[in-house]
């Protein structure tokens, strides 16, 4: 080391002292170095040179001027060290500090404390400089400002309310949205706890406080709860509040902080989903799910008291298909809104009225009822129905089959309620309508026969059970067999055999009838192929068409499978279908009938008579027979209107040209009026009841017409 430049050569005692104290700062981690009073740098340790990455064999230490451009090169603030640099050297103080931020290239932004020290050494004025590098903690407080920075962005930015609770000091902060979300400034809001809970909801409040409790006590990391609180106009919102404890390093909770969301339209909107859930989305009441819960509910308070009574009446409009089909489901739906403002307005506040299904409604009685009070219930409900209705135009008088069940100690099921009233409901709409019936216990035993009896019907379809039956149709003239009809029987192993009134309705109830009826269908076709193969070619078979399956859309495409699949004759096979049928949707009917003529399908029109035929529709059907009634045929020729009317339906069937068909023909008087009239193809019991199909041969082999003549 030359320290020459700083005393003469012939004082030892400087050169060793100086000496001593350069080798005692040589090794020091910290940055420093020794100026001498002429502003030159006297000596650097190694760890100054490493800093500034100088090379200490190279460096100049005698010029002040390349020590100040050292920190030009590496320092945005030249100016600020050259007055610091001149402070130092002209100042009388032992100390001073400056605080130095390098230029961004160089030093990626180091941050510098100088402090300047000056001693004596016999006389001579030295400056040590002590670099600290203070970067680390400047870019930590320089993030500290960035992060409160962004978390006032995101306070006023947020769509949520930011809140922070501070235990210690009890302060609670709240930003600015979750102010304005409520419509308040900061002047309406003190930072405690009281001022938040005074405007929560009174039924939410203690709540709210137990969980913030709750929460605070047992630690726990997060926090979500629901209330309402009031905002400025003094209308309640409801609030999603969540929030997170933070620790402190003794594991006690220090701060609670967290959001709040304003979702009031999310409640509202799932109330209008619980609600759309449990009303009639046309007429808005209560349907089937809710009527269930208002009757648990009554069913409840009933075990308190169990001789405490309430009723429910089910109704069912009488022949509303009619008027869906006729005049559109749009003028059904203003019917049925109608309806249910009527029945609404008999309604007392604790009464509960609900739509069921399509033109079905139920009403529960909640107070105590008797058959009596009831009875007067229902003549209101029939004479609101009653009363004719007017919509665009069309003048519509209404009535109901309505079921009453009043409740009694034996009902502890909902379901054993809703199942008795449907029962009585359905015995009602077997009656005239506009009827209305009281439950009885012979109902429930009718119900569970009934249920019983529609299981047995689906095992016999499966396993076959059912037979077909043929009757003969005859031409009077000749003694001819021109068709046979096909009529299906039930031989129950257990009950013999059941006659079809009492499974047909059941079976067309259950839609049984659909696979009933292609079996029927099938089975017919089979044997008609095996009279083929005897000889027989010029017989027909007709088979009865259910209602159900005539509304299939795919019907025509079932029929020629079948057709298919048998090899019948083309034109052998008829199909009946009622007036009724027709007459429900004539213009479906029309385009039913005109596919099956497609496949060459004779269509007869069964119990014509019976129904409310439009003779303006009856010639645009594309048909080929009618079929007249029994009930016009049994009381020939005696009775008077029996056989004008059965005079008329010849001669129309004549005028269009359509074959004409009498059923039921039990005497011989009988037959010789209708061929008198001019209806020659007979069917009844006095040519043959209807056999079974082993027993088809044998009869024609031995009917004839001229021995049954002569009888």
């Amino acid at each position: 080391m030359n320290t020459k430049s700083l005393k003469s050569d012939g004082d030892k005692g400087y050169d060793g002292t100086v000496e001593k104290l350069f080798q005692l700062t040589s090794h020091i981690p910290v940055p420093l170095c020794f100026i001498n009073q002429s502003g030159c740098l006297v000596y650097a340790n190694k760890a100054w040179h490493n800093f500034f990455t100088v090379d200490k064999e190279s460096y100049n230490k005698s010029d002040q001027n390349n020590f100040i451009r050292l920190f030009s090169q590496n320092f945005a603030e030249i100016e600020f060290i050259e007055q610091f640099f001149l402070k130092c050297l002209r100042s009388s103080n032992n100390r001073d500090q400056y605080f130095l931020r390098s230029s961004p290239i160089n030093f990626n932004r180091h941050a510098i404390i100088i402090n300047a020290v000056s001693t004596a050494v016999f006389g001579e004025r030295l400056w040590c400089w002590i670099f600290h590098d203070e970067s680390e903690k400047v870019s930590l407080q320089n993030r500290l400002r960035e992060s409160e920075e962004r978390f006032q962005l995101a306070a006023q930015s947020s769509n949520d309310g930011l809140w922070d609770w501070h235990l210690k000091t009890d302060e609670l902060y709240f930003s600015p949205r979750w102010l304005n979300m409520l419509g308040y400034s900061e002047e309406d809001f003190q930072n405690n706890l009281s001022d938040w809970l005074n405007l929560v909801h009174p039924v939410d409040k203690k709540e709210l406080s137990k969980r913030l409790q709750e929460h605070l006590s047992k630690k726990h990391n997060r926090f979500r709860h629901e209330y309402r609180i009031q905002d400025n106009m003094g209308e309640y919102r409801w609030i999603l509040i969540q929030g997170m404890l933070v620790l402190d390093e003794n594991k006690e909770p220090h701060r609670f902080a967290g959001s709040q969301s304003d979702i009031t339209e999310i409640k509202r909107m799932e109330r209008q989903l619980i609600h759309d859930s449990t009303h009639d989305a046309l007429t808005d009441l209560p349907n089937r799910i809710l009527f269930r819960e208002k009757i648990n509910g009554l069913m409840q308070n009933c075990k308190d008291n169990p001789e405490a009574t309430f009723a429910l009446v089910q109704l069912n409009l009488d022949q509303f298909q009619l008027i869906n089909n006729g005049l559109g489901h749009l003028f059904g739906d203003q019917v049925l809104t109608i309806v249910a403002t009527r029945l609404n307005s008999l309604m007392t506040e604790q009464d509960v009225l609900a739509r069921m299904s399509g033109d079905e409604f139920a009403i529960l009685l909640t107070t105590a009822q008797t058959p009596e009070t009831v009875g007067e219930f229902v003549a209101k409900l029939q004479n609101i129905l009653a009363e004719p209705l007017i919509v665009n135009g069309q003048h519509i008088v209404l009535s109901a089959g309505m079921g009453i069940v009043i409740r009694n100690e034996e009902h502890t099921q909902v379901a054993q309620l809703l199942g008795d009233v449907a029962t009585a409901m359905h015995h009602a709409k077997a009656m005239a309508p506009g009827s209305w019936i009281l439950f009885t216990e012979e109902m429930r035993s009718h119900a569970i026969n009934r249920i019983q009896l529609e299981t047995k019907l689906r095992r016999a379809i499966e396993q076959k059970e059912m037979q077909v039956f043929f009757q003969p149709i005859i031409d009077y003239t000749t003694g001819v067999v021109k068709h046979f009809e096909a009529l299906v029987r039930w031989f129950d192993p257990e009950r013999g055999m059941i006659q079809p009134a009492s499974f047909i309705p059941l079976a067309e109830e259950t839609n049984l009838i659909i696979p009933l009826g292609e079996f029927v269908l099938r089975k017919s076709c089979q044997e008609l192929m095996k009279w083929y193969a005897a000889g027989y070619k010029d017989i027909g078979i007709s088979v009865n068409l259910s209602p159900k399956q005539f509304q299939q859309e795919n019907l025509h495409e079932r029929i020629s499978t079948i057709i298919q699949e048998t090899g019948i004759i083309s034109g052998a096979l008829t199909l009946e279908v009622t007036e009724s049928q027709i007459m429900e949707n004539p213009s479906h009917a029309i385009d039913v009938l005109n596919k099956l003529q497609a496949l060459n399908v004779n269509v007869s029109v069964d119990d014509f008579g019976t129904g409310y035929s439009s003779l303006a529709y009856l010639k645009k059907l594309p048909i080929n027979t009618l079929k007249i009634d029994r009930t016009f045929v049994m009381d020939l020729p005696h009775d008077h209107d029996d056989s004008e009317i059965t005079k008329a339906i010849i001669a129309l069937a004549k005028s269009l040209q359509l074959n004409i068909v009498a059923e039921g023909v039990e005497k011989k008087i009988q037959a010789e009026f209708l061929k008198a009239e001019g209806c020659t193809l007979l069917q009844g019991f006095w040519f043959s009841k209807p056999m079974p199909a082993v027993k088809v041969f044998d009869w024609m082999r031995s009917f004839s017409l001229k021995e049954k003549l002569a009888e």
